[in-house]
């Protein structure tokens, strides 16, 4: 490795590390005072659903990198709010299903266009085709991330 790839790993290793810590303390500022005292990982287990649009809590522990009480505990206090449904699984009766309702698709719904909002107001103050190579960059890091973990 040359001296210029591991100092850009090292800058990109950073500026993941601090993208990553502010985005999950506002997450966690405006999940908590727009959604009903919703915790991060109550809205990261709804935003899961909503993307794979069933799952069990195995799924679930292994998306989230969390441990199968943690989840077990998150699953539990969304279905007592009415986010998710559990149903049993119809090709095994012991298998649980995780499904979302229209609640989750709602709240889910404002979370996400206030994102969008807020991305939006950024993206305009940056060049269009280094927004580009930036969202390719992402999304290439995130595929890499997911095939090396999952």
């Amino acid at each position: 490795m040359d001296k210029q790839s591991n100092s850009d790993a090292i800058d990109l290793h950073s500026a993941l590390n601090q993208l990553v810590r502010v985005y999950q303390f506002r997450d966690h500022d405006k999940i908590q005072t727009c959604c009903e005292g919703l915790s991060v990982n109550q809205y990261y287990v709804i935003d899961m659903l909503i993307e794979d649009g069933t799952a069990g809590i195995i799924d679930l522990t292994k998306r989230l990198y969390l441990n199968k009480s943690s989840i077990s505990r998150i699953v539990d206090q969304l279905v007592d709010q009415g986010y998710i449904e559990k149903q049993e699984s119809p090709t095994d009766g012991r298998a649980i299903r995780l499904n979302i309702t229209e609640k989750s698709m709602a709240i889910h719904k404002q979370i996400t266009e206030s994102e969008i909002k807020d991305l939006n107001l950024k993206l305009k103050k940056i060049n269009p085709r280094v927004s580009r190579a930036a969202i390719n960059l992402i999304s290439g890091l995130a595929i890499d991330a997911k095939n090396e973990f999952l």
